[in-house]
């Protein structure tokens, strides 16, 4: 089945995004185990192919959309993630195996966050160019900037609160004397992707005014850093200020 996922994610475009993302989901409503590869798939699509993260994005919040009013959702289940039951007797809760939408946030917010939390580092500088060892690096530097191209694009789907974001921006930059090239890198191209939804309400403008302070200050308290990393910070935040 997956050679079936990969030519439709392939086909994939604002052109045909209804047609191809409907055929995705009459893939991905037969089992959790296709719901699961569809959501796997999508995310290294994303992962790998950033130009387009808006565009996955958007198929994933088709699937969640598709999924929530879906009447039979509750049979797609998977014994693997237990949450608990409805009952009103919190006492008397018991475990019952993920399924529907909730089994669907588990499958992308968990592998998004797996990801995130591995995070990438390169040593690009001194690798031989075009060596096996330049170019492994470099598809990981893709990949993981890639990530969180897709992370602020679900964001802006409604699919992350703000919150999420917080967290991300926060881990990355929380010492800044231990901050490094890699972590600035991710945390500008965060910024970039998520800065316009960000400003839309006095929390999360607060926030985003936060972390411009906090950006400027490991700039010019860190030494470690590159010209080249400050340079993109220096990018982020005017365009923070004038978007």
């Amino acid at each position: 089945i997956e050679p079936k996922i990969k030519g439709l994610l392939n086909k994939l475009s604002s052109v045909n995004f209804d047609s191809i993302s409907n055929q995705i989901w009459d893939i991905a409503k037969e089992s959790n185990t296709t719901l699961k590869t569809v959501v796997r798939m999508i995310f290294h699509k994303a992962c790998d192919e950033p130009t387009f993260a808006t565009n996955w994005a958007k198929l994933c919040k088709k699937l969640h959309d598709t999924l929530s009013t879906y009447p039979d959702a509750s049979t797609i289940q998977d014994p693997t993630i237990m949450k608990k039951g409805n009952n009103n007797n919190n006492d008397n809760d018991e475990q019952q195996p993920a399924s529907g939408i909730y089994l669907y946030r588990c499958y992308l917010l968990n592998k998004c966050q797996e990801q995130f939390e591995l995070g990438w580092s390169t040593d690009v500088e001194t690798m031989e160019m075009f060596s096996d060892a330049y170019y492994a690096c470099m598809k990981q530097k893709r990949q993981g900037l890639g990530l969180v191209v897709f992370i602020g694009e679900l964001y802006k789907q409604d699919m992350l609160l703000s919150r999420t974001v917080c967290q991300c921006l926060s881990r990355l930059i929380k010492e800044k004397e231990k901050v490094t090239d890699e972590d600035l890198e991710t945390v500008c191209k965060l910024l970039m992707t998520v800065g316009p939804s960000f400003d839309t309400s006095y929390q999360t403008k607060f926030w985003l005014n936060i972390y411009i302070k906090r950006l400027e200050d490991v700039t010019k308290d860190n030494k470690n850093l590159s010209t080249r990393v400050k340079f993109k910070v220096m990018v982020c935040i005017t365009h923070l200020y004038f978007f």
